[in-house]
């Protein structure tokens, strides 16, 4: 586990619900880590690493929490050993584990879905396809052979115009979209609700993988059979992830995607288009409620509908300047916050007990923030003692 920083393997630990059923623990789910991160901050503890170093008994006072949620806590820390085990066996499977803690996991799930972002992610692939400018293709699971066309023709079109198309891997639209754009040249992210495990085994996609042209993500374990609250819970993922989300096909009032489009309806959270047909008994259901109409797919430019439709606030404008865009990312990596100011103190040399005092945090925080300077080629290490020195004064740019 000496992969992950310590904050990646608390929020592990806490979070993901490997063998958790069989051994009787409860994890915490998105709303609730949530919760909790916001007490270990405000209390001297500061960051969920500390939870490692710090005695059972003391939990309670410092974090203001009562017997049970401590005992909760106290048990999902203590399965170290058999979550390490799994996953190395899923490691050698060609699935990797990143968190909320972590610099690579995908900055719109924060921004867009803020406390019901997922604490932890399962993937085997490109994980940088997730930052990808795309669109999400969703629709019913059974479908004619005009929802056939219009979610391939759409897929189509994206990859003409550069763009990835993001889907949930269910049989129907997801399938077809996600075939299509991969049969044009394109790039697919695909969200699954259960057996990403099952899903890599199959040739075809393993070879995408190792192109660089397929990512497949689950918030699920990935030996998880399949569940209704894993499904809905995916369709947000899906959304969020998109700069714009097209249905194809709905029913009125049932059915996955009557309720993912619907809650991003209610939620706001990015622009929804809706193929404007009668055959499809939730499609005009779903205009009235505020999702913008389209029809004319052959001639559809994407882009310029996307540009062209005002955004909701919500949503993170993939069209706005590089700069801007690191701008988003400093808001929620401390890293970009504090950088500048690390630069400052060590124009001449530090230690690394003169850092972490004045900034006042731990020393594994320290150590991390310093190390991933080290890789920005912002601060050099040097020795005999080791002290750290800055080599310029800048925050580091990202591609």
């Amino acid at each position: 586990m000496n992969k992950f920083s310590d904050n990646a393997y608390v929020t592990i630990l806490l979070c993901s619900s490997i063998d958790a059923k069989k051994n009787g623990y409860k994890p915490y789910t998105p709303v609730k880590w949530n919760e909790l991160v916001k007490k270990i901050m405000k209390s001297p503890l500061k960051e969920p690493a500390e939870l490692l170093n710090t005695e059972k008994s003391r939990l309670p006072e410092l974090l203001r929490i009562d017997t049970a949620e401590t005992e909760r806590i106290t048990k999902l820390l203590s399965r170290g050993a058999n979550l390490a085990l799994k996953l190395d066996e899923f490691e050698r499977m060609g699935i990797n584990v990143i968190t909320k803690s972590d610099k690579e996991y995908p900055l719109r799930l924060k921004k867009i879905l803020k406390r019901y972002a997922p604490p932890v992610l399962y993937y085997s692939g490109d994980i940088s396809l997730a930052a990808r400018t795309g669109i999400a293709i969703v629709g019913s699971r059974n479908i004619d052979k005009t929802g056939e066309r219009v979610a391939s023709t759409l897929a189509e079109k994206a990859v003409d115009e550069g763009l990835l198309v993001f889907s949930g891997g269910a049989r129907g639209v997801d399938v077809i979209s996600e075939k299509s754009a991969l049969k044009k040249g394109g790039r697919v992210v695909s969200f699954l609700a259960n057996s990403l495990e099952k899903k890599i085994r199959k040739k075809d996609d393993r070879n995408l993988i190792s192109k660089g042209r397929l990512l497949l993500m689950s918030s699920a374990n990935p030996d998880a059979p399949f569940s209704t609250g894993a499904a809905m819970g995916r369709n947000k993922y899906v959304y969020a992830l998109s700069t714009g989300t097209f249905v194809v096909a709905s029913s009125f009032k049932k059915g996955g995607t009557w309720a993912g489009a619907t809650d991003n309806l209610k939620n706001q959270r990015v622009k929804l288009f809706v193929y404007d047909s009668e055959q499809y008994t939730g499609n005009k259901a779903l205009i009235k409620r505020g999702a913008t109409p389209f029809d004319q797919v052959d001639s559809l430019a994407i882009i310029d509908l996307l540009k062209g439709e005002q955004l909701q606030k919500s949503q993170i404008n993939l069209f706005e300047t590089r700069y801007a865009d690191q701008q988003h990312q400093k808001n929620y990596d401390l890293y970009y916050v504090v950088i500048d100011t690390i630069l400052d103190f060590v124009q001449e040399k530090k230690s690394l007990k003169e850092i972490k005092e004045a900034l006042k945090v731990s020393q594994n925080q320290a150590s991390f923030w310093l190390k991933r300077a080290i890789e920005d080629r912002l601060i050099e290490k040097t020795y005999k003692p080791v002290k750290y020195r800055a080599i310029k004064k800048s925050t580091p740019s990202h591609n």
